[in-house]
């Protein structure tokens, strides 16, 4: 099958892990100079800022937020067929020639409405199970790309699933000689501590028990506390020059330039971006995540050899301090299995060639 025309439309939102997957794959794919491009998102949302930031013209639909497990999924239920109606408006009169979804709740009413207007699409799964959009859709979509293998497989019914790794924005793999622009201290070693864009709570509380020893033993402290956290635990923050706490972090290419050891929720863009950039990760995965994914995520790193794997349940001073000796002491090590790690770099470029199979450019 292969399309005339040369328009790709993009929906995937409600986090960055569904957005920057896109954006990695559009910087593949804008070097043809023929495509066109949009964004299909909620107003005022990240992705609306995301594709602002990288000039694709973004179409605003209804927000409708994650399907609750209440009685409020009868509201949720109409919400949902309202951005449905909007969405078929919308896509007859940009009129994409196809696709290309990452899941999250904005990609439910489009791709509903690219069944109904016979618009092809190609879905990519962040995570090693399947999202439930993702799912709910997959069966008449062009090609499913996948970031982890499936704990179950899949068939779907016109197209190939293809295992490619999870795409990351070119940023991240061109991080050498990146400018200190934390004032951090070259004796010191660097120890990233990230909770997700709003933070964790059970790691938060274990940094500030931990910190004093840690920064006593030569560590130096970039956290990542998260907006909603951060007043409540500014004032318990250790005043110490060499712990250096944020509401969030922006370019973080450039941090893990400067970091030796990690410690991070295991969602799929984080492992894929920290496992890009080669830097030794402990990933705690947040436990009450659908389906356990952020575990099967980290366990299919750990298997490799190229990250520690500590459960929450487990998560103490006393054991997240040995697994940061530990990282630190086989750090060379890690940092060579992570170079070893499959379907990491191509990515990108992986999705955007069965992109370009059904388009004439």
């Amino acid at each position: 099958m292969q399309i005339l025309k040369s328009k790709i439309a993009f929906v995937g939102g409600g986090t960055g892990g569904h957005i920057y997957p896109i954006i990695a794959v559009y910087e593949k794919l804008k070097k043809h100079s023929n495509l066109q491009f949009i964004y299909f998102g909620s107003q005022n949302k990240l992705e609306e800022k995301i594709s602002q930031e990288n000039n694709i013209p973004f179409v605003v639909l209804p927000f409708i937020g994650g399907m609750p497990r209440s009685l409020e999924l009868i509201i949720w239920l109409f919400k949902f067929a309202f951005a449905s109606v909007i969405a078929i408006f919308k896509l007859s009169k940009y009129k994409p020639n196809i696709i290309f979804a990452t899941g999250g709740y904005s990609s439910g009413p489009v791709l509903l409405a690219a069944l109904i207007l016979r618009i092809p699409y190609i879905i990519h799964n962040l995570d090693a199970h399947l999202g439930l959009a993702n799912a709910a859709f997959i069966a008449q979509s062009l090609a499913l790309t996948l970031g982890f293998p499936l704990t179950k497989p899949v068939l779907i019914k016109n197209g190939p699933v293809v295992l490619t790794g999870n795409p990351v924005r070119e940023a991240f793999w061109q991080i050498q000689n990146t400018s200190n622009n934390l004032n951090l201290d070259s004796k010191r070693k660097t120890l990233l501590i990230m909770g997700g864009s709003q933070g964790a709570l059970a790691l938060n509380e274990i940094i500030l028990e931990l910190a004093p020893k840690l920064l006593e033993e030569n560590w130096q402290i970039i956290h990542q506390v998260g907006e909603k956290q951060f007043s409540q635990f500014e004032k318990y923050f250790p005043q110490n020059p060499h712990y250096k706490p944020f509401k969030y972090l922006n370019n973080l290419w450039q941090i893990y330039a400067q970091t030796d050891i990690a410690i991070s929720r295991a969602g799929a863009m984080s492992i894929a971006e920290l496992t890009a950039s080669k830097v030794p990760t402990i990933f705690i995965p947040l436990p009450t995540a659908a389906q356990n994914h952020q575990w099967h995520n980290a366990k299919q790193i750990e298997k490799a050899g190229a990250c520690l794997l500590l459960e929450q349940k487990n998560l103490n001073p006393e054991n997240l301090d040995k697994s940061i000796n530990l990282a630190w002491e086989n750090r060379d090590i890690l940092k060579l299995k992570l170079s070893e790690l499959p379907q990491q770099q191509n990515a990108s470029h992986k999705i955007a060639q069965i992109i370009e199979q059904f388009l004439i450019i």
